[in-house]
């Protein structure tokens, strides 16, 4: 902030203001000097410009002030300015209102219901659960994965291989086994570590953004992130060429963290904040992941085309707006 210059009369100093306002310049009048000591001195009125590239302009303005500070177009600039800092502190107050920083949810303080979340996580519980202990003949297990699988004797020993095509399974109207693969988890580690993540992430998304878009957005990022694993699987990684039994809710947390992230990032109105620690954080867990630091049989295709998914629809309505705008 810079000092353009002072004027004398406190009022004028305020007119000289509001019609930088209107003129797109915020500033701030101050008094600059006012009695003391034995002496009274008179008080002068110092205009601070919030912008320090909008100085030299306000400077200029100011000399023409000084030369007729009773013109209609100072005088007529009061009720204009008022009109903007009144939708200014507007935008502010619901700026506020609207934000909401995850760090309190990790601290247990929810911001609003979000039922659907809850209840996904409910559904993926008792499924990963059914998979562990009623599922002796793999029969449940072989309708949900992504392609069908059956064991089979080779000379490694009893593997579970592709009984077919995934896609061409799923075309001939197994439509399904393109979302349920995140419903079943590999361990207690496995599953709490998602469970938790999708009650931060998506109870965020959810209370913010409503139910059924936080539906759409698990669905989508949740089919995005298998059909991108099935693929990755077949070329590389630990999952080529013959095991295809990929599973978990990591594509779905990271198409939630990368939609959160896009709003954070690009569109504070939308409510969502993501601190910069859990994006740094989220990040390098991708990164040593993709990178075999922490073991070999990772989905990373399914963390890969989920963040992307998830990416692509936070920030599709903002590259829309800027298109069209």
């Amino acid at each position: 902030m810079r000092r353009a210059g002072t004027i004398d009369d406190r009022e004028q100093a305020q007119r000289f203001a509001d019609y930088l306002l209107t003129q797109g310049i915020p500033s701030r009048v101050e008094e600059a000097s006012g009695g003391g000591g034995g002496s009274a001195k008179t008080p002068t009125w110092a205009v601070w410009i919030i912008d320090e590239e909008h100085l030299e302009t306000a400077r200029s303005e100011l000399a023409d002030f000084r030369i007729d500070p009773a013109a209609a177009k100072y005088r007529g600039a009061a009720k204009p300015a008022e009109n903007l800092r009144r939708e200014e502190k507007k935008r502010v107050e619901q700026l506020n209102r609207n934000i909401v920083d995850v760090r309190r949810r990790w601290q247990g303080r929810h911001v609003g219901p979000h039922p659907f979340t809850i209840g996904l996580i409910a559904v993926t519980v008792a499924i990963t659960l059914a998979v562990w202990f009623g599922d002796k003949e793999k029969q449940l297990s072989y309708w949900l994965n992504f392609a069908p699988l059956e064991p089979v004797a080779t000379d490694r020993g009893l593997e579970v291989l592709l009984a077919d095509d995934a896609f061409r399974t799923i075309a001939s109207g197994e439509f399904w086994r393109l979302a349920t693969p995140m419903f079943m988890h590999g361990g207690w580690l496995h599953l709490f570590f998602n469970m938790y993540m999708t009650y931060q992430l998506g109870g965020l998304v959810e209370t913010r953004r409503g139910p059924w878009r936080f539906l759409l957005i698990v669905v989508a990022t949740g089919i995005a992130a298998n059909v991108t694993q099935y693929l990755w699987g077949q070329n590389f990684g630990p999952f080529r060429p013959h095991v295809m039994n990929f599973l978990g809710m990591s594509g779905v947390v990271y198409g939630l963290f990368g939609y959160a992230w896009m709003k954070s990032r690009f569109d504070p109105s939308a409510g969502i904040f993501l601190p910069p620690n859990l994006v740094v954080w989220l990040l390098l867990w991708f990164g040593l992941c993709t990178f075999g630091f922490l073991g070999e049989r990772i989905a990373n295709g399914a963390h890969a085309g989920g963040l992307v998914a998830g990416m692509a629809l936070g920030y599709a309505p903002i590259l829309w707006r800027k298109l069209t705008d």
